[in-house]
This record gives structure tokens, C-alpha cells and sequence, in this order.
């Protein structure tokens, strides 16, 4: 079930999704892999090795998805324009709903014990992987910094769905889970947000997906 009807308005109405497998990286992409793979300037504001990439773009966490993607002899997933091929091998950002999946077990975690937020970050952006992970064993799908999905923003039908990929065109993409400077109410499974697709200055990072 994705979304809830006892959510915020934007997480409204639960519905049912499936998504087939995939492959997903356990933590945030670091700045040191952002460096190894780009070869170029890191633009996050806090600076460190372990710490996530932050401020960039839709733009560079696609370019740096077919970039790993072509280092790792996989086909790249992604266009010029942006829009993503499902079917190739390489590395892509999640979709809305397998972000959701994937997040789903953090819902029965205190945010405290699994996020960093608001009320526990010092209001500054942490390492990756010092808080517990979830049962698939994932790190920091909740707060330190909001994650770039490939969906553009759109509402939620109640209607049932097979792989959403979100609608074809628009002005904002979905982002995810919250970050240092949210309330708990902003870094749950189902908060939704937005940014533009160029929008750099904020502490937005990403993890990314391959086919299962």
C-alpha cells in the first residue's frame, strides 16, 4: 500500500502498488564516490568523504548514474532530456513507489534510532550509515538529506498500479524522505515533496537503483 489516507494531504489516498525487483544501494551516494566517479568539483555545502553529495541537481545525479553505469559496462539509463530508459542495465533513480517499498519498514522504527532530523542533527548533514538501517538493510532513507526520485510531481490516484513510473512531463520532481532540517512530521515513508529540476541549492542528495 502506497500512501496514506491519516497522512498529509499530498500522501493521500493509500492505494495499491507493485513494483518488480531491483536493486538498490544501501547508502546515500557519498562524496567520495561522487568524486571518483565525476572527476569533477564536489558541490555539497558540508564537506566530507562519508558525508552524502548534496546540492546537485536532477541533472548531475543523472549524469552521474549513466556515468557509473558506463564505468561498470552497463547501457546508460538516461537521455539528454532526462527521461529514462526502464529497460536498460544501469543505474537509474528509484521511482516514487520503489523508494516508498523500499522505505516502507522505517515506519516501524523510532525516528530517532534511524534518521537524522531536526531535533537530534545539530543541524548539520552526517555521515552515512551511523543509524540503524531498515529490514532490507538500508541506511538514512529518513532525514540528513532528501533524495531526487525520477517521478515528476503529480497527485496520487486511488486506482491500482504495476511499476509507476509517474507522469511524462512536468515542472517539479518528486523528492523524498525528509532531512537535517526537518520536523518529524516531514521525514516519515509517506511526507512527499517537490523541487525543480534544476534546483541545486538545497540539501538534496541520491542513492541509486539497477534492475533485480
Amino acid at each position: 500500500t502506497m500512501g496514506s489516507d491519516n497522512g498529509p494531504r499530498d500522501s493521500k489516498p493509500a492505494h495499491s502498488v507493485s513494483v518488480d525487483s531491483f536493486n538498490m544501494k544501501i547508502t546515500l551516494v557519498t562524496q567520495a564516490e561522487w568524486k571518483t566517479v565525476m572527476g569533477k568539483e564536489n558541490p555539497s555545502k558540508f564537506k566530507g568523504d562519508l558525508l552524502p553529495v548534496h546540492n546537485v541537481s536532477f541533472a548531475d545525479a543523472t549524469e552521474y548514474c549513466n556515468k557509473l553505469s558506463k564505468m561498470e559496462g552497463l547501457k546508460a539509463c538516461y537521455s539528454k532530456n532526462g527521461s529514462c530508459d526502464f529497460s536498460a542495465n544501469g543505474y537509474r533513480l528509484p521511482t516514487e513507489a520503489e523508494w516508498e517499498y523500499a522505505a516502507s519498514s522505517f515506519a516501524e522504527k523510532p525516528l530517532q534510532n534511524c534518521a537524522w532530523y531536526k531535533g537530534n542533527s545539530s543541524e548539520t548533514i552526517q555521515p552515512v550509515a551511523r543509524k540503524e538501517e531498515n529490514d532490507f538493510g538500508l541506511y538514512d532513507m529518513l532525514g540528513n538529506v532528501y533524495e531526487w526520485t525520477n517521478d515528476y510531481w503529480d497527485d496520487y490516484s486511488k486506482d491500482s498500479q504495476q511499476n509507476p513510473h509517474g507522469p511524462s512531463s512536468g515542472d517539479e520532481r518528486v523528492i523524498r524522505g525528509g532531512s537535517f532540517k526537518s520536523s518529524e512530521n516531514s521525514c516519515t515513508v509517506y511526507a512527499r515533496n517537490m523541487a525543480e529540476e534544476d534546483d541545486a541549492s538545497q540539501p538534496i542528495g541520491f542513492r541509486v537503483v539497477k534492475k533485480g
